[in-house]
């Protein structure tokens, strides 16, 4: 008997194929309805959570009003002034180092009681279809790399979803996409040309003829464990409702490569990129759940990870 997360990707399936053979107009008009849907979307709904209406009115008052008390203090009072500023700055510093010790903290505790990887005897058939996003732009060169780090992923082939997402204006990616061996479960989708042209705009794009019950999100040179997939699906069932995203941890392969890359291991937080082994590959897994309340461009862009 084939579970419930199969039939609905066939079915899901199935709607965009017809969308696919729909005449032209047809296409164009829901082409538009994605675009319009990708950029403007959460504006429309609720633009108390959207950048795009800048700040609020009383967020402005707000602003104008601590710099004229900032700039009456010192004048008045200069070294007062100081001093509170500095406490007031020291708050948000003081928060992150609490989050860090927490999350530290956690990652110290011991694994007894923690809830075993899905997927063993018995239960593939009850694994749930799995969207894989990778957004790519101008980056031909990593095709091969990606999908042999894609092809490695052990989880079964019948419920992943694979979008390759490519701006339609970055022909040397799409010719190296159709150039490449892609598996049956792998699809590439060309975003229209647009702006922003932004990662956020394509994923949102993307997320609008998804399959899967949960979503990953790839960037073009991650190598995730193989494992990552159940494991990652085991801590968002044992964290129920409370769990919406998770932020993977980051291992950086080439950290002696350069500067540059020693750099960005020296200032990675030990949360993110901690010494034992765990979800790697710094991606995010999102369940479906909160993805049907608030707009999936805010969703991948930290909000709630």
């Amino acid at each position: 008997m084939k579970s419930t997360s199969a039939v609905k990707a066939r079915a899901q399936a199935r709607a965009s194929h017809d969308i696919d053979a729909a005449p032209a107009e047809v296409r164009r008009l829901t082409v538009d309805r994605r675009l319009d849907e990708a950029v403007g979307g959460l504006r429309a709904r609720n633009p108390e959570l959207s950048a795009a209406t800048g700040l609020w009115p009383w967020q402005r008052r707000a602003l104008i009003g601590g710099a004229a008390v900032l700039i009456a203090g010192l004048v008045l009072a200069p070294e007062t002034a100081l001093v509170v500023l500095l406490a007031i700055l020291a708050v948000p510093f003081l928060c992150v180092v609490l989050l860090r010790v927490i999350a530290l903290w956690q990652l110290r505790a011991p694994a007894a009681g923690r809830s075993s990887v899905v997927g063993g005897a018995g239960d593939e058939e009850q694994l749930p279809v799995y969207s894989v996003l990778v957004p790519l732009y101008r980056e031909a060169a990593v095709v091969p790399g990606l999908l042999a780090a894609l092809r490695a992923l052990d989880y079964p082939k019948d419920r992943l979803d694979v979008m390759l997402i490519v701006e339609a204006v970055d022909a040397e990616t799409i010719a190296a996409l159709r150039g490449a061996e892609i598996d049956a479960h792998m699809r590439i989708l060309e975003v229209p040309d647009g702006a922003p042209r932004t990662k956020p705009r394509a994923i949102q794009y993307a997320l609008q003829i998804t399959r899967g019950d949960y979503v990953v999100v790839y960037d073009a040179e991650d190598e995730p464990e193989p494992d990552q997939l159940r494991r990652a699906l085991t801590a968002l069932r044992a964290g129920g409702d409370s769990i919406g995203c998770l932020q993977a941890q980051l291992n950086i392969y080439n950290s002696d490569a350069s500067w540059f890359t020693r750099g960005i291991v020296e200032q990675t937080p030990q949360e993110v990129n901690p010494p034992a082994p765990n979800i790697t590959g710094h991606d995010r897994e999102i369940t479906r759940r909160p993805l049907r309340h608030i707009s999936a461009q805010e969703q991948a862009s930290h909000a709630c990870c």
